[in-house]
């Protein structure tokens, strides 16, 4: 009965205190809440490569670094770009470039909250599938050339494209319309 009253309180501790935090700023929790799921995803890519018996040692030291370094980047790359266009958004509307310095202290915070809420999102969807892709990609190559880690490429065979010969696809019976026209509207569930 005591551990349920404490963590009765302390639920409702920390709900109190998110909502005391975030109630006027959608903004800030949806800046909070993205990082600290870029961090499970990280934490949990890391723990799935070090735990994965599948997986030598001396590479799943490496991997579960490189995993580290991704999720560093990726969470400061995302806060720092989001952050900073939020915090830019709600200047807009403290100089009354967006909205009118008219507008009442409730009606302001209003609209920084949703000024702020659109900067959030566009920061996300800007950082996540711009930004972040192209610097962990330049950071890997870096780090693969200064550490020489190039193991698990250098060890698959090179293969020439001229080396591969070329059979065209024979069909004995030509597809009709419909078939073709079902197959493209169906081929669209594929994801890369």
């Amino acid at each position: 009965m005591a551990l349920q009253t404490s963590l009765s309180k302390i639920f409702n501790n920390l709900k109190s205190g998110v909502f005391t935090r975030y109630a006027d700023n959608t903004d800030k929790f949806l800046l909070d809440t993205a990082a600290i799921g870029w961090m499970l995803a990280s934490l949990s890519n890391m723990t799935g490569v070090f735990f994965n018996k599948k997986v030598d040692k001396k590479e799943r030291r490496y991997l579960a670094a490189q995993e580290i370094a991704d999720g560093v980047t990726n969470v400061a790359l995302f806060y720092g770009i989001t952050y900073s266009l939020i915090k830019g958004a709600r200047g807009l509307v403290d100089k009354g470039i967006i909205g009118s310095k008219a507008l009442d202290e409730k009606g302001t915070m209003m609209l920084k909250n949703g000024v702020g809420t659109i900067a959030s999102l566009f920061g996300a969807v800007f950082t996540n599938n711009l930004i972040t892709p192209v610097v962990r990609n330049k950071f890997a190559t870096f780090v693969q050339k200064k550490t020489g880690k190039n193991d698990v490429y250098a060890q698959s065979p090179i293969v020439k494209p001229s080396s591969i010969p070329y059979t065209p696809i024979q069909q004995k019976t030509p597809i009709s319309i419909q078939s073709y026209m079902a197959f493209t509207k169906n081929g669209g569930n594929m994801r890369i």
